[in-house]
């Protein structure tokens, strides 16, 4: 059975209009209160951790055996992992904190998209205690090759909230990033009360979300460090492409203009398939360690589906 990610995505679009347009019989656009968002934007952070190292936390199962005393001070979080990071610094959410919104704490700064703040205003008053950074993004890829002060004006939308969390990073000119609890697979930390709950797909999510975040670390020249249990897996010698068609490769989907990077042998497949063109990011730094090996490129099956990503 093949999912209809296009109308998954309009699923979620109507269902967000919906939400919006709540209680108001003319369903014309709402037009959210006066905010507390303060003068801070992307552009504040260019270089502010400039050749720095950072350590990213998600919820993942290595998150809860990981030794805090290991990590540095640099500490970044997902959604309500945030709670359980001691001293961490800064958050990332790419959906509404509603769940969560009263974990943040007075000297923490949230980074959100502002097209999500109409499922929860985290820029109000009292809405959260920490600063709030909204920041746009669109569905372009190519934003990955921009300069910082480019990047900052608007990023590209990866799958999942660390595809957002690296490219900022990337801005604040971190060069390295250690990633617990970023494991892929469909289960999370034991032994902590999160406030978000697992979905039947979300196993195929984290591995697309981990997937994506690789290559766009490799293409913006981050090193990223994973802190697992599992086995690694290198991820040198693979080949970067831009999809020219939606389809699936590697069991995942990829739609047009998607960048991406797979083994050579899979690349060659969806070049001479006309599902993709060869692709040289303008920097290529090699990931050290990976977990969670992708699907043996024996064993990929490619084909062309008439399919659009759903990007969260």
């Amino acid at each position: 059975m093949t999912l209809d990610f296009a109308a998954l995505s309009r699923s979620r679009q109507c269902s967000t209009l919906s939400r919006r347009n709540h209680g108001n019989e003319r369903g014309s656009f709402h037009v959210l209160p006066r905010s507390k968002l303060s003068i801070m934007e992307l552009s504040h952070f260019i270089n502010k951790y400039a050749g720095q190292t950072a350590w990213l936390f998600g919820k993942g199962p290595s998150f809860s055996t990981f030794d805090f005393k290991q990590a540095g001070k640099l500490r970044f979080a997902i959604n309500d992992v945030i709670a359980h990071v001691p001293d961490c610094q800064y958050g990332f959410a790419n959906d509404g904190v509603a769940k969560w919104a009263d974990v943040y704490q007075k000297n923490q700064i949230l980074f959100q998209p502002s097209r999500c703040l109409h499922e929860y205003n985290s820029t109000l008053p009292n809405a959260v205690a920490c600063e709030v950074v909204t920041f746009k993004d669109d569905s372009d890829d190519y934003r990955l090759t921009h300069s910082r002060e480019q990047l900052a004006q608007c990023l590209s939308i990866r799958r999942g909230t660390l595809g957002s969390a690296l490219q900022i990073l990337h801005i604040m000119g971190i060069k390295s990033v250690h990633l617990v609890g970023i494991d892929g697979g469909g289960t999370h930390a034991q032994g902590i009360e999160w406030r978000t709950r697992l979905r039947h797909d979300h196993a195929a999510d984290y591995n697309a979300i981990r997937s994506a975040a690789i290559d766009a670390a490799a293409i913006m020249g981050i090193t990223l460090k994973f802190h697992n249990q599992d086995h690694t897996m290198e991820t040198n010698g693979r080949i970067f492409v831009r999809m020219t068609r939606n389809c699936f490769a590697n069991a995942l989907p990829y739609s047009v203009g998607e960048i991406a990077s797979f083994s050579p042998k899979i690349a060659q497949e969806l070049i001479s398939n006309r599902c993709a063109e060869p692709f040289s990011p303008p920097t290529q730094t090699p990931i050290e360690t990976a977990v969670a090996p992708m699907v043996d490129a024996e064993k990929a099956i490619i084909k062309t589906t008439k399919v659009s990503k759903a990007k969260k």
